[in-house]
């Protein structure tokens, strides 16, 4: 028979699928899409089946024959009593399991099964007896149809089960498959059972008509039931049109109990696409692919990317000639290395990539590759209601929200995506939120990139990246079973290393420096082998069971880099000290080469770019050299975990090694008092600093008597942290604001994007809306706020100098860092008062001073109660001492700021005023009204998730203060333009709400009809440590909740805002964070997270 399809035009069903364009006349289920084809199309070719001995001499199925089989099918299975079939929709009976080879039986088999009513539970071959008991006891089959290729699997099985007797739990019954052949020419018994009655209603909310399940990629496999329309999601999964011509062959390469095996058989069903399927018994080679794709004159091909490599290599470019003729190439199911994909586009191959998943189905529509095309990218179907958005980790991607056919709720996928550059409706994948590391000092590193460059080795099958809460990557590299290497050998490992040096390098310059892997930190593995990489059913790796079984290999990689010999320190003595300058000056390097240079010893380490693993890394360095340094009057064995946060410059650090290996590291000053007496003499300098504005302040006052002209009063606003969740809604209700003339923003530059896409992209996210006119206003301008003309250049400034009001909200959060660190960002508010001064200039003196707000936190009054026992029990809105802040770097730095207001006020805001200035101290804010956009890494977001994990709320006593951040961000307006502008105000929610109606909600919302079960904090904490890190978002923060949020509780910190309720109209009405405000935010971390 000639290897194209013969007969008429083929006639396209319109298929439904329980979206908006479904027809009256249309198809809902597979058994009706089978006796479509059958009546419309009957002897046109559904495919070819190869058969294992004779692969020359293939089984083509038509239609027509395919409707037959199915009958048949289902007439057998319930002869041999594997179900009793179902006519009713209303009569539930158990599941049926098909555990077989992959061959179109198993295709027939689904069919039958649902053509009787009887749900259909698919189970990959693939999977390990542990995993079938597991979906077995899940599901309750009543039978399990078993394939020869699986019996031994099976055999395991039973025992297992036997071993076991679990409860409630009884085998269902096996029964051996019969071949596809036997269905399309019954003989004997076969042929006398009689055919069942069709189940002609159904539901689509019957969700367990057609159950799957997961890979098991973090665990045993979970079935996820669907409806009957699920698999009619394939048929309806292209973008192919209509042709007079038959369509040529499709080989598919791919397992049917996987999703996209599904696609070969539908979309022959569907437009007339007849498929290649290669026999049970045969595992897919690339040598086996091009057999098919030759023997039947294809012009298609579904595929995996192994295998598409494997075609690639065959020698004298067969396989690339094979494929050069092809119209489609589509892979799918993992990742196809660049230098693959690269290399075969380059050459003319049509590649596509495909996506989809178990729980939405497919994703991208089969169809020619569209011209100039960039093949790392998906094209998303746009017929299921599909939705990307953006995602809330900071990282720029989208996640996939999709609904299946009958589903109740949306699935929010855990792939990350990337939009494409120009084409906004196309996205690449950059690895699954679950991929994501975090490193035992808090950063969070993607591998995906890195991982995979490193798979463009030749001699590389796979890699996988190690490290959580450790202080470095590492990489399990997994070599080809063909590879020459011999991981057994340590000179050969050290070669092999040199050689993976350049692949390490290019992948180590796509991630950040946290992410960055030595080549000491690779642990090899090889294929085929007792050293070989884990993998579930589909293929992919599974990482944290990978992570157990070379635990010992990565403990002593890590032992290894812990103990690595370490150069001695030069002693203080040797040149004056000059020498351990530049040693420590070396250290510093390495660690952070942006941070050296000829003049900058003084630079503040993390102002220049360091991150808190490098700060590790370098105290780590510098211990191992003092260890190692012969000479001391006593042996330095440790340094304090934040030593480089404590001496966080080159000076600072060569002053304190230096005290260290003198014996002198241990000052008898004790911590408080030393805490206390660095914040006073922070606040001296700056004080100082002000004072040193007296020669500008009386140029400005002379200006003003001196102006002459009119005078334009509509305001100018500059507004730093505008990037902020408080400053993009602060940008959008000031540039809204009809008097307000001009707003200017004053942001770090950030490198890959401009300042007002960024802007842009960040006001979308964070549901801040701003009218198209109001962006006229606006003028984002990159700046470097610590020096003196705010790093914009002379020009730049000099346009500013006149603004009437500035809200200075830029400030790092991140609770690592020590006082030191904040110093640039002081000296930058010490400038912003120096603009304001030359601002008031700019106007005639009787125009009102310039207004400066500063925004602080309720953590400067952290321990206002510890020292103020006897009250009042509302913190006023008065100054503080410096005693009353929180221990560390980030509130301190707030009190310092709440200090250089007051004295601006002191020194230039009294007669002939130029300056006013306020502090807004703000406590807990929210997410936004109406959107739910409440960041789900905050600690409360973290709690709420993991009591759905757990199934547990904890009883938590006093009560909380929370607003919206709308509400906040329109408080802080009205304060800002208030007749009486206050020189300390409270922004907290005036009304207080107990933390038990709280727990109260939260139970009933996340339970529904039965509320969770409300246990003791101390239980609950408990039962998030023995949980572990697995979905269990609380975890993250368990040290926090353990003191911090335990002493916040105890504390009872409540903020008076008298002051504030007299000047702002929406303090006065701001009303209690209520039951719909919280659903919101449920609702919002379920759809971005992994919430149950």
């Amino acid at each position: 028979m000639s290897s194209t399809a013969s007969g008429s035009t083929f006639v396209r069903p319109h298929v439904n699928i329980g979206y908006s364009d479904d027809r009256p006349d249309g198809i809902e289920t597979l058994p009706d899409l089978v006796e479509f084809a059958a009546k419309h199309n009957p002897d046109h070719i559904f495919g070819q089946q190869l058969r294992a001995n004779d692969l020359a001499n293939p089984c083509i199925i038509t239609f027509s024959q395919l409707a037959y089989a199915v009958e048949r099918a289902s007439a057998w299975l319930v002869g041999v009593g594997a179900t009793t079939g179902r006519t009713e929709h209303e009569d539930k009976i158990p599941p049926v399991a098909l555990l077989c080879g992959s061959d179109i039986t198993l295709y027939i088999y689904m069919c039958a099964l649902l053509r009787i009513g009887a749900p259909v539970l698919q189970i990959s071959a693939r999977l390990t007896p542990v995993a079938i008991l597991h979906l077995l006891k899940s599901t309750n089959p009543s039978a399990v149809i078993v394939s020869s290729q699986v019996s031994h699997a099976v055999h395991e099985t039973i025992q297992m089960y036997d071993k076991e007797q679990p409860d409630g739990f009884i085998y269902p019954k096996i029964v051996k498959s019969v071949g596809y052949e036997s269905f399309l020419r019954p003989t004997g018994a076969l042929a006398k059972y009689p055919v069942p009655p069709k189940c002609a209603k159904f539901d689509h909310s019957d969700v367990e008509a057609f159950i799957m399940h997961s890979s098991g990629t973090t665990g045993l496999p979970k079935p996820i039931g669907h409806s009957q329309a699920y698999p009619l999601l394939y048929p309806r999964c292209h973008r192919i049109p209509e042709q007079d011509e038959p369509f040529r062959y499709q080989v598919s390469t791919l397992p049917l109990y996987h999703g996209f095996g599904l696609m070969a058989p539908s979309l022959s069903l569907g437009i007339g696409i007849p498929f290649v399927m290669p026999p049970a018994a045969t595992i897919p080679t690339g040598k086996s692919a091009l057999a098919m794709l030759n023997s039947t004159g294809a012009r298609y091909l579904l595929t995996v990317p192994s295998i598409l490599e494997d075609i690639l290599n065959l020698p004298d470019g067969v396989g690339l000639k094979a494929l050069q003729k092809l119209e489609y190439v589509v892979i799918g199911g993992a990742a196809l290395k660049d230098s693959v994909g690269d290399e075969l586009v380059s050459n003319g191959v049509h590649l596509l990539n495909h996506w989809g998943t178990t729980e939405i189905g497919c994703i991208t529509p089969i169809q020619r590759v569209p011209p100039g095309h960039d093949w790392h990218y998906l094209i998303p179907r746009s017929d299921t209601g599909l939705k990307f958005l953006p995602s809330e980790d900071g990282s720029g991607g989208y996640h996939l929200v999709g609904r299946a056919p009958g589903w109740a709720e949306d699935h929010v996928n855990q792939d990350l995506l990337e939009a494409h550059p120009q084409n906004k409706n196309q996205f690449r994948i950059m690895g699954r939120a679950d991929d994501l590391i975090v490193l035992a000092t808090g950063e969070k590193v993607r591998p995906t990139t890195l991982e995979q460059t490193l798979c463009e080795h030749p001699d590389v099958k796979d890699v996988l990246a190690f490290g959580n809460g450790q202080t470095a990557l590492g990489l399990i590299v997994e070599l080809r079973s063909d590879s020459s290497w011999e991981i057994n050998d340590p000179k050969a490992l050290q070669s092999l290393r040199v050689s993976i040096d350049p692949y390490l390098e290019k992948g180590n310059s796509f991630i950040d420096a946290q992410g960055k892997v030595t080549r000491d930190m690779i642990v090899f593995a090889k294929q085929d082998t007792e050293r070989q990489l884990l993998r579930a059913d589909k293929g992919s790796l599974l990482r944290k069971a990978n992570w157990i079984a070379f635990e010992a290999d990565i403990k002593a990689a890590y032992e290894h880099t812990e103990n690595v010999t370490a150069a001695p320190l030069p002693l203080p003595s040797v040149d004056g000290g000059e020498a351990l300058l530049t040693a420590i000056r070396s250290q510093v390097e390495q660690v952070c080469p942006a941070i050296i240079s000829a003049n900058n010893d003084t630079a503040d380490f993390f102002e220049a770019g360091m991150d808190s693993l490098q700060a590790t890394r370098l105290r780590r360095a510098l211990l191992n050299g003092l260890k190692a340094t012969r000479g001391l009057p006593a042996p330095v064995t440790d340094l304090e975990s934040d030593f480089i946060f404590e001496n966080s410059s080159t000076v600072k650090l060569f002053n304190a090694v230096k005290e260290a290996m003198q014996g002198a590291h241990n000052d008898t000053e004790d911590k408080e008092t030393k805490r206390i007496r660095i914040m006073e003499d922070m606040e001296a300098k700056y004080r100082l600093e002000l004072a040193s504005y007296a020669g500008v302040a009386a140029e400005a006052r002379q200006k003003r008597k001196e102006y002459i002209g009119d005078y334009d009063d509509r305001k100018v606003i500059l507004l730093t942290g505008s990037t902020g969740s408080l400053g993009c809604f602060l940008l959008a209700r000031l540039a809204g604001d009809t008097s307000v003339r001009k707003v200017y923003c004053l942001n770090r530059a950030v490198s890959g994007t401009s300042a007002r896409e960024r802007q842009i992209d960040l006001m979308g996210k964070r549901g801040a809306k701003m009218d198209e006119k109001d962006w006229e206003k606006v003028d984002i301008l990159e700046a470097e706020p610590s020096k003196e003309d705010l790093g914009l250049g002379e020009a730049k400034y000099n346009e500013i100098v006149g603004v009437t009001h500035i809200i200075h909200n830029a400030w790092p959060v991140n609770f690592s860092r020590n006082l030191a660190s904040f110093e640039p960002h002081i000296k930058a508010f010490a400038n912003l008062f120096r603009l304001a001064i030359q601002s008031s200039g700019a106007r005639p003196s009787n125009a009102d001073p310039t207004r400066v707000i500063f925004t602080s936190s309720i953590a400067v009054a952290s321990h206002f109660h510890t020292h103020n026992p006897d009250g009042p029990a509302e913190i006023p809105e008065i100054p503080l001492g410096a005693i009353n802040s929180g221990d560390w770097g980030y509130p301190e730095g707030k009190w310092v700021g709440e200090r250089i207001g007051l004295a601006a006020n002191e020194m230039y805001g009294q007669d002939d005023a130029l300056v006013q200035s306020s502090t807004v101290r703000i406590g807990q804010m929210t997410g936004p009204e109406g959107s739910g956009a409440w960041n789900e890494s905050e600690h409360v977001p973290l709690i709420v998730q993991s009591c759905s994990k757990l199934a547990a709320v904890p009883a938590l006593k006093g009560s909380f203060s929370w607003i919206p951040v709308n509400r906040a961000c329109e408080v802080l307006s009205e304060l800002l333009f208030a007749k009486n502008f206050r020189p300390v105000s409270h922004l907290e929610n005036p009304a207080r709400q107990s933390w038990e109606g709280f727990v109260e909600e939260v139970a009933s919302i996340l339970g529904g009809s039965q509320p969770l079960p409300i246990i003791s904090f101390g239980e609950w904490l408990d039962k998030v440590k023995a949980a572990g890190e697995e979905k269990n978002p609380a975890h993250k923060v368990l040290n926090f909740l353990e003191t911090n949020f335990v002493h916040h509780l105890a504390a009872g910190i409540v903020l008076d805002t008298s002051g504030a309720r007299s000047e702002s109209p929406t303090l006065v009405k701001s009303t209690a964070i209520g039951r719909q405000h919280l659903e919101e935010y449920i609702t919002y971390w379920r759809r971005v997270g992994d919430m149950q």
